[in-house]
């Protein structure tokens, strides 16, 4: 198409040959600097008001395409990767998310010039409409997806914005319209690449590692067509919508006021086809699913239960009960500073004082505030002392939400009120370790310790209260970002 239209603007991609140059080249570079290049040509066509509406939207859908494989390949090497430095996970996910959030922009920009474009236009762009529909709410859930790697925040105006294209397409007459997206991929709908991000949404990814999240946004796209979605409550409807309003879908506990724009869905087969999936995946991941890359059995067994449990009717339930309290706590994160904190080396130079809003027997609702270069994510190590008091917890970030740049709400699991700080002897070698459960009282307990000190045959040794007390591996329970945590059985001799 690039060929038929007349030369208004000097921009390089209104000419047919070097445009389709430019997207070889894309297409064939490094994914990082593919998607650099393409933000930067993204945000010069938006200042260019030369180039007329139905040229600059086949301009944005060639790039789209050409891009998209380096886009998706990004996105998973960058929620697996382990980054060097927090300026490299920043930078990193700043080439990703701005990527995104330029191509959503550009989409959206081009659907809401629409009604006002000339007749001869509008007219060229009608047998397009379902495919910019869906890709522009396609960028949306992209969107989504890469603040959520950094567990947000997600502001009201997203869900305002994607609403309004939903809309949009409703009054276009094509949200149910079949569209395929990219080369090889299945058929979808406008209507459908919304309840993606509702869904997404609605799957509370504060709990998931961003390689979780890629793995979910897959068994999510394999789900998918198993959901449903309308403008009427049914008895299996889950959650709701209002896409006129400027905030994300609520679960159905009560009555929504009534509204056009108000939309219901629900897992619908969805549900069961999860915990089918769930099953095999216990034997080994299933040939069926397409996930783009190798995951852990094991990781898709724990993300397909996480999926499941918040599409049912009943959301999960809280083990304790949790009560208010308003008080201040002090926190030293990673299992470096949480050995010396409790070793009482006196080094609490890294301390940093969190707001606590809920207590209940087995964890901690927290506001905390975010440094420049704060590595706080899932899974990190934190020891804890509550105002007033002069012993440390140990507890795990199991949620993590960033309700602005500079601070975030956190669900903390409590792991142990006395943890002890210990150096051993672990084949010779002289180990730091948190000794999560009391020797003293236990067959067996729970040790943490560097990733990199496990080891499957070797036990530790350690005095204490005048007994040599050994440790003889039995598993491994879980790993975060420094540390790892084991199970040992406990042997005394006097």
């Amino acid at each position: 198409m690039l060929g038929l239209f007349s030369a208004k603007s000097d921009h390089p991609l209104t000419d047919a040959k070097e445009a389709r140059r430019l997207f070889a080249d894309l297409a064939g570079k490094e994914p990082e600097f593919a998607l650099d290049d393409a933000t930067t040509l993204l945000e010069s066509l938006h200042r260019d008001q030369l180039i007329e509406l139905d040229q600059r939207s086949d301009i944005i859908q060639q790039m789209d395409a050409a891009i998209v494989a380096a886009a998706r390949r990004f996105a998973r090497d960058y929620a697996a990767a382990v980054p060097s430095s927090r300026n490299e996970e920043m930078r990193q996910w700043r080439l990703g998310a701005e990527y995104w959030s330029q191509l959503a922009q550009s989409y959206a920009s081009c659907l809401t010039e629409l009604p006002t474009a000339s007749a001869k236009i509008r007219d060229a762009l009608k047998p397009a409409l379902p495919l910019l529909y869906a890709r522009a709410l396609h960028a949306y859930t992209a969107v989504l997806k890469w603040q959520q790697f950094r567990y947000g925040p997600i502001t009201a105006e997203f869900w305002l914005e994607a609403g309004k294209i939903y809309l949009a397409a409703v009054a276009a007459g094509v949200v149910q319209k079949s569209a395929t997206l990219y080369a090889n991929t299945l058929p979808t709908t406008p209507e459908r690449e919304y309840l993606k991000s509702l869904a997404f949404q609605a799957s509370s990814m504060d709990s998931l590692l961003p390689q979780e999240i890629e793995l979910a946004e897959c068994l999510l796209d394999h789900l998918l067509p198993q959901f449903v979605f309308g403008n009427l409550e049914r008895p299996d409807s889950v959650y709701w919508v209002d896409a006129l309003k400027p905030q994300p879908p609520k679960r159905l506990a009560i009555k929504p006021p009534a509204a056009p724009s108000l939309r219901y869905f629900s897992p619908g087969l969805a549900l069961d086809a999860a915990y089918a999936l769930k099953t095999q995946a216990e034997q080994a991941t299933p040939a069926s699913l397409n996930l783009g890359n190798s995951y852990p059995a094991v990781m898709v067994v724990d993300v397909l239960d996480h999926l499941a449990s918040y599409w049912s009717p009943i959301p999960p339930q809280r083990s304790h009960v949790r009560h208010r309290v308003k008080s201040r706590m002090t926190i030293m994160s990673g299992l470096a500073p949480a050995y010396r904190c409790l070793a009482d080396s006196g080094d609490n130079a890294s301390a940093e004082s969190w707001v606590v809003e809920d207590v209940s027997q087995g964890g901690i609702g927290a506001q905390a505030q975010l440094t420049r270069d704060s590595r706080l994510s899932i899974n990190t190590l934190l020891v804890m002392q509550p105002e007033g008091g002069n012993n440390w917890l140990l507890g795990i970030v199991r949620r993590f939400a960033r309700d602005t740049e500079s601070s975030a709400t956190l669900g903390i699991e409590t792991l142990a009120k006395q943890p002890r700080a210990l150096c051993v002897d672990s084949g010779g070698i002289q180990t730091e370790i948190i000794l999560v459960d009391p020797w003293e009282t236990s067959a067996q307990v729970r040790v943490v310790l560097p990733a990199t000190a496990w080891e499957d045959n070797i036990a530790m040794t350690f005095n204490d209260q005048g007994k040599s007390v050994k440790l003889f591996p039995d598993g491994q329970v879980q790993s975060g970002p420094d540390y790892l945590i084991g199970r040992y059985r406990v042997r005394v001799a006097e």
